[in-house]
């Protein structure tokens, strides 16, 4: 020992002491530190423990609370349920959400109405059954026969009277009605005023037919005191057949058809205005697929077709302008624009006469569809037309037309 103790010494500087006394106090700081972790331990283990004890209680808090919300929820699932009214017989799902489903299809259609409360349920959390489109379009046709059988006899009945447009190979003849009785005071009538009194499919629309719907449905309802319709000649002569039955009433025709039947009646026989409709074929055929295809005169109408006139008054307008741009500039698009569309100077005069016509027919047509018709009607509408430009004879003819 002496002798290792030596030769350790050795290889020191220090003295003996003075490493005895630094090792001493190395060692003490080394106790005091480990004394200190061993409290930081205690001090965290204690924590730890503390925390656990607390992390145990909030877990039973929270399961305790998700017991509590599926009470609740299941208490507000029921209450929701106990509001909603049972069941029709026969049926599974309730008068409300029949009426609903109807009334939402006159918005959306019958597709839409499944996704649009299948979207409130999810909003708003509320167990409802969603029917299907086939359950909401079945629901809408039982009540359209439900509302076509309300309709009682009457000897005042006052019918409207129009076909569908073609649906493949059938026709539809609908018939709306409204009791003289009913008729409202100081304002038009409204969809809501009316009573459907019959849908008939038919793959004819001939005299024989119309004839045999509007028989029916006389014999079923009663005569009727007036009928208003198109204007179309099967519906007259459907009509004429009435009498039959014992129908001594008037047959009108609506204000627009009315006003087109008038306008055809004075145009038709004006040699200007037929000059005009072959010229205006020919215009059609001469510069379709030119550089001029882009005044292109308005497609021809088989049918109404003279209510598209304002179609046609504009477009001679629009191309009366272009012709007198034309006339102040040179160049080849100026000539081809003249060759191909100068007649149209010799029709100044007439397309000044027409749009007076126009303009009377826009002003009643927009004073019917604001007022309607009503005890003093006609006055009113007088006074308006007096503030129309009729220069023309043929614009002052039909004014008078159209007011008498």
């Amino acid at each position: 020992m002496v002798t290792s103790s030596t030769i350790a010494l050795a290889q020191f500087k220090s003295p003996w002491r003075c490493l005895c006394r630094s090792l001493f106090q190395s060692r003490e700081r080394w106790k005091a530190k480990a004394q200190c972790g061993r409290i930081t331990i205690a001090r965290l283990q204690q924590q730890l423990h503390l925390a656990q004890r607390q992390q145990r209680r909030l877990v039973a808090q929270l399961d305790e609370m998700k017991r509590d919300n599926e009470v609740w929820q299941a208490g507000i699932d029921q209450k929701a349920c106990s509001t909603l009214s049972p069941d029709l017989a026969g049926h599974q799902f309730s008068s409300e959400m029949i009426s609903l489903c109807c009334r939402l299809s006159q918005w959306v259609g019958f597709r839409a109405v499944p996704k649009v409360l299948q979207c409130i349920a999810e909003a708003f959390g509320l167990p409802l059954k969603i029917p299907s489109r086939d359950a909401v379009r079945n629901w809408n046709c039982r009540n359209g026969v439900a509302i076509l059988q309300q309709a009682s006899r009457a000897d005042d009945w006052v019918w409207m009277v129009d076909h569908s447009v073609q649906l493949g190979k059938m026709f539809v003849l609908v018939v709306l009605g409204i009791r003289q009785s009913q008729l409202p005071v100081d304002r038009p009538l409204t969809r809501d005023d009316m009573t459907p009194l019959a849908v008939m499919p038919t793959e004819s629309r001939d005299k024989l037919e119309v004839s045999r719907q509007l028989i029916e449905v006389a014999e079923r309802l009663g005569t009727p005191l007036a009928i208003l319709s198109d204007g179309a000649r099967e519906l007259h002569e459907g009509a004429e057949s009435l009498k039959t039955t014992g129908f001594r009433g008037v047959h009108l025709d609506d204000i627009k058809h009315k006003v087109s039947n008038l306008l055809k009646k004075r145009l038709g026989q004006d040699e200007r205005f037929r000059e005009f409709l072959a010229q205006l074929g020919g215009t059609t055929a001469s510069i379709q697929q030119t550089e001029l295809d882009h005044l292109l005169p308005p497609r021809k109408k088989e049918k109404c077709r003279y209510m598209s006139l304002g179609q046609l008054i504009d477009w001679a307008t629009m191309v009366e302008c272009q012709l007198n741009l034309a006339s102040t500039t040179q160049g080849k698009g100026s000539e081809r624009l003249t060759e191909k569309l100068g007649w149209l100077k010799n029709h100044g005069d007439d397309l000044c006469c027409w749009r007076e016509c126009r303009h009377l027919i826009s002003q009643v047509l927009q004073y019917a569809n604001d007022s309607g018709v009503f005890v003093g009607s006609t006055e009113a509408l007088r006074n308006r037309l007096a503030e129309c430009p009729t220069n023309s004879k043929l614009s002052r003819q039909l004014r008078e037309e159209m007011l008498s």
